[in-house]
C-alpha cells in the first residue's frame, strides 16, 4: 500500500495564510507540567492569539485550549474576539478551558 503523508513545520505565530482567509481556527495551546508558565509563556500565547485573528474571517470562530492564561479574555477581547463560549474542563489533575470566539467587526468610534 502506497501512502503519501507531507510534513510541514510552521510557527504559530507566522502563519502562511493571506489575512482573514480561514473560517475557523482550532489549537491547543502550550500548558501542562511541562510548560513553565510565566511571561514568556503569556507573550507567546499572545503572539499566537494575533496570528490567529490576522488570519480569521469576520464571524470565523477559533476555538482554543489553554489553562493558566488568566489574560486570555482580555486579550482576545482587545483583538475583537467575542467570548461565544468557555468549558472548563477537569484532564489528569489539570483544568484547562476550552474557549470559543468569534471575530467580529472593529467598530469606529467616531468623534463629533
Amino acid at each position: 500500500m502506497d501512502t503519501f503523508a507531507e510534513v510541514t513545520h510552521w510557527d504559530a505565530r507566522k502563519l502562511a495564510f493571506a489575512d482573514a482567509s480561514i473560517d475557523k481556527v482550532v489549537t491547543n495551546l502550550p500548558f501542562g507540567r511541562q510548560i513553565s508558565f510565566g511571561k514568556e509563556t503569556n507573550e507567546i500565547n499572545r503572539a499566537i492569539l494575533i496570528e490567529i485573528t490576522r488570519v480569521m474571517k469576520i464571524q470565523g470562530k477559533a476555538v482554543i485550549l489553554t489553562e493558566n492564561w488568566d489574560e486570555i479574555l482580555q486579550v482576545a477581547a482587545s483583538l475583537h474576539l467575542r467570548l461565544i463560549k468557555a468549558f472548563p474542563l477537569s484532564l489528569k489533575g489539570l483544568h484547562p478551558t476550552i474557549y470559543v470566539f468569534e471575530r467580529v467587526k472593529h467598530k469606529n468610534k467616531r468623534k463629533g
